[in-house]
């Protein structure tokens, strides 16, 4: 084959790949719907209480079902994930905002499953993500920012691999504001940061 054809195969050949990726990719993470919120393509089976408000994001479809069962939200699970950690996964703001004024759930659970199989918590995974405005409203409702996955990644391990640094600077004044222990090996409801305004965020 002459080098000519055999370039465009290659290139041809790339392009498919690329294109793979990137539909691969919008079907694993879901597609947007609007500013601050996912569509997520791992939706419960239709039959789930929680089915509707997983689909639309809706703090209003949310905050219904936990005023009719809190005990159940508390304790639902969806392929290990919290409600919470389901929230945080799909980038709705509002939606774990409304979750963490209930008071239902522990902020620095670490779960396995869904799109986390490290042990991540929610902090650490909205860092991964550089999710900000999810960033700051978990260290405000008290996410420890010295938790680590169970592979030994921290939040300010992870944004320090990532650009830009904002979040970075904002998990270190969180760190250096705190008094918390040098390491924090299990999880455990801590209070908010203290002094972190200067992060922009308001215990």
């Amino acid at each position: 084959m002459p080098k000519r054809d055999k370039r465009k195969t290659l290139r041809i050949i790339a392009a498919a790949l690329l294109g793979f990726t990137v539909l691969w990719s919008m079907a694993f993470w879901g597609l947007g719907l609007k500013s601050g919120y996912t569509i997520p393509v791992w939706l419960p089976p239709e039959n789930d209480p929680y089915y509707d408000a997983f689909k639309h994001a809706s703090v209003g479809d949310f905050k219904r079902l936990i005023d009719a069962n809190r005990a159940r939200a508390q304790g639902y699970r969806y392929k290990g994930a919290s409600l919470l950690q389901i929230a945080v996964m799909g980038h709705w703001v509002d939606v774990a905002e409304m979750l963490l004024q209930e008071g239902l759930f522990d902020v620095n659970e670490r779960w396995y499953g869904l799109t986390n199989w490290k042990g991540e918590t929610a902090l650490i995974h909205a860092v991964r993500y550089g999710d900000k405005p999810l960033v700051v409203l978990l260290l405000k409702h008290g996410a420890n920012p010295r938790l680590c996955a169970s592979n030994g990644d921290s939040a300010l391990g992870v944004a320090e691999d990532n650009e830009p640094r904002d979040i970075q600077w904002i998990i270190e004044d969180a760190i250096n504001q705190e008094k918390l222990p040098a390491s924090q090996p299990s999880s455990r409801p801590i209070e908010s940061p203290a002094g972190v305004e200067s992060a922009g965020i308001k215990p």
